[in-house]
């Protein structure tokens, strides 16, 4: 397993051996050519929730890693890894939010917005077509929506600090030139 990449997993101290055991499955032997790793942090009505995700760029695939707790057991968690062809990969979005843009370097990178879209997983959302008037009990059939599998990642300086911002915008550059031709 890459170093880099262990010392990544374990800096976020989030079951980082659990991360690098199934990443290695999904790597296969492929070398890492670079990676992001980010925690992230959701709340909801009976917990406060760590999250790690993970992005690692192969030569050939992006493979996406998430550990969540599982709800019904303490100290158990889920961990789901996909895995990308990067000749898959349809669309990539960088947004950079810049402070002081006519400052002397352009701007001081305080955000970054990273979204991945890719055609080979779909979902689709269907639900019953409605009228809109709450007295109606006609049936309007079915409507729906076919929707292309993405992942999208934020940083700020505010709350991932300086150095996670720019290592996400060099990621985003790293796997904009991977995919550069393949799509």
């Amino acid at each position: 397993m890459n170093q880099r990449l262990l010392s990544e997993l374990a800096n976020f101290d989030y079951y980082p051996r659990a991360a690098a055991r199934m990443l290695d499955l999904a790597l296969a032997g492929e070398s890492v050519a670079d990676m992001l790793v980010q925690q992230s942090t959701s709340i909801d009505d009976e917990a406060v929730r760590r999250h790690l995700n993970a992005m690692v760029l192969t030569p050939t695939r992006l493979l996406l890693l998430h550990v969540d707790d599982l709800d019904d057991e303490a100290g158990a968690i889920v961990v789901s890894t996909d895995a990308v062809a990067l000749s898959e990969i349809s669309a990539l979005r960088v947004s950079h939010g810049l402070r002081d843009p006519e400052g002397p370097h352009g701007g001081e990178l305080t955000e970054v917005t990273l979204s991945i879209g890719w055609r080979s997983t779909r979902q689709i959302e269907v639900q019953p077509k409605s009228c809109g008037d709450p007295e109606c009990v006609a049936e309007h059939g079915w409507g729906g929506v076919l929707l292309n599998e993405d992942v999208m990642v934020r940083v700020t300086a505010a709350a991932d600090g300086a150095a996670q911002v720019r290592r996400t915008s060099e990621f985003a550059a790293q796997l904009a030139r991977a995919t550069a031709g393949k799509r």
